[in-house]
């Protein structure tokens, strides 16, 4: 069995790749594409939290109602609407990262994943095995059996 550092680790390189840009490229607004983005990482056993409150952005604006999620240290986000609303400059955050100082996320709510599939294939319109499968290798999802609440 993997370490869970090492297990992290890996599933932020897979997370920063492919599947975000798939979902980047939905019809979806930040609370959607922060949902099936949820939905893949419960399926593939990644703890976090869905964070729901504003982005300021230092120079760029800020958006008052917004969506990201946070993986299980607090200290990695990932956000991949912020630019649809803020703009393509390199100081808006994209993809998952560490904030800095001049990306204030300021959460008023958290939720806590939810295991609906369902969810996944109305908000995404394909299944999420599909899904889950086409994006994260065999050697990186390890089998979870614990229950999500």
């Amino acid at each position: 069995m993997m370490a869970p550092t090492q297990f992290a680790a890996r599933a932020l390189k897979a997370l920063d790749a492919l599947p975000l840009e798939i979902l980047h490229g939905m019809p979806l607004e930040c609370d959607g594409v922060s949902q099936a983005l949820s939905q893949a990482l419960v399926h593939a056993g990644i703890d976090h939290e869905i964070h729901v409150g504003s982005l300021t952005v230092d120079g760029s604006g800020r958006i008052p109602l917004h969506w990201w999620l946070v993986l299980p240290d607090g200290a990695w986000y990932c956000d991949i609407r912020a630019r649809m609303w803020l703009g393509e400059a390199p100081a808006i955050p994209h993809g998952v990262f560490q904030p800095t100082r001049s990306q204030r996320y300021l959460a008023k709510a958290k939720r806590s994943p939810v295991k609906a599939p369902v969810l996944f294939s109305i908000l995404a319109s394909q299944d999420l095995d599909e899904f889950v499968t086409s994006i994260f290798t065999d050697d990186l999802v390890e089998p979870t059996n614990h229950p999500v609440t």
